[in-house]
This record gives structure tokens, sequence and C-alpha cells, in this order.
């Protein structure tokens, strides 16, 4: 039986995960009782094997006014073609992140995945991967001694058609 999760009571949309996968709502003070000026990755689902750190960009959400939609599309394409999205947005959420789960004794010993999805359908592979590209490069910074670090990592950019292809059985929708 799957396991849905979403960022509130409005959300525009809903992740299904399948056992042995647990979810959980990270960007919720509730949550964690982070600091505000924290940054923090939307979701952490955990496995086993890999410990998915979540982030939602959707700049096609439909709980943004009819009147801002194509204001807050341009703007999130402009981030991206700047690369501010990924400097001041995307990278500082997983560092934010791993400094919290580190410092309170959570920190994942299993495979981290950086995953991104972006709520946009028109995204092709190329934009796609150049995005994983550019975050990847953010992201990763080499080991003690220029070797790998224990645990292993990646970053993953997906939009929805994408999510479902490459993440099945775990699935996301709009209501």
């Amino acid at each position: 039986m799957p396991v849905d999760i979403s960022d509130g009571p409005r959300a525009d949309l809903i992740f299904s995960f399948h056992a042995p996968c647990l979810p959980a709502l990270f960007d919720d003070d509730s949550t964690h009782g982070m600091h505000d000026r924290m940054k923090k990755v939307d979701f952490i689902v955990t496995s086993q094997q890999q410990t998915w750190l979540i982030e939602v960009k959707d700049p096609e959400s439909r709980r943004i006014p009819a009147a801002r939609t194509a204001a807050e599309r341009d703007n999130f394409l402009r981030k991206h073609r700047s690369g501010t999205l990924y400097t001041r947005e995307l990278a500082p959420k997983l560092k934010d992140t791993l400094i919290y789960l580190t410092l309170a004794h959570q920190a994942p010993a299993n495979e981290i995945r950086y995953i991104v999805f972006i709520g946009l359908t028109r995204m092709d592979a190329r934009s796609l991967a150049t995005a994983r590209n550019r975050l990847r490069r953010l992201c990763y910074h080499p080991g003690p001694f220029q070797r790998d670090w224990a645990s292993k990592f990646d970053v993953i950019v997906l939009n929805m058609p994408a999510w479902n292809r490459i993440m099945a059985p775990h699935s996301v929708r709009r209501p």
C-alpha cells in the first residue's frame, strides 16, 4: 500500500511512495524546530539502502493565482538560466539540511540522493540534465584526502514525466 505525502492540505502535488520507503515532511518547523534562517528540503524519504532528500519547485502550481502564473514561471526560468536557482536556493537547502541532520545525530549512513522535482512538464531531458550537472558541481565536494566519502552521494533533477518513469513504482500526480 503506498504512502501519500504532500506539503499541506491545499497541496497541488501528491507524491506516493511504496514500502519499504518511509516519507516524512521536513520543511515544517513543527517537525524539527529548525531555525527559519536555515533552508530545508521539503521531504526526507528513507529506506534501508538510501536516503532521499527531496526538494520541490513547482512554478506551474495551481495554487498560484492565475494572474501570477506566467510571471512565476518566467521568474523561475530566469533563475534557472542565471544559475541563482542553484547557488541561492537548491545547494543551500541541501547543505543546511545535512548540517541539521548531522548535528541532530540523524545523518544518513547509507547512500544519499538529493532529488529535485521541478514542476515544469515542458522541461526537456536536456534541460533536466543541465540542471543536474549544475547542481552536482555545487553540491559535490571530494572527501578527505580527495577520496570518496564513506556514503555514496548523487544528485537527480526530475520533472513529473521523468519522475514517474525513473522513480517507479513511486509516483507524483496533481489531484
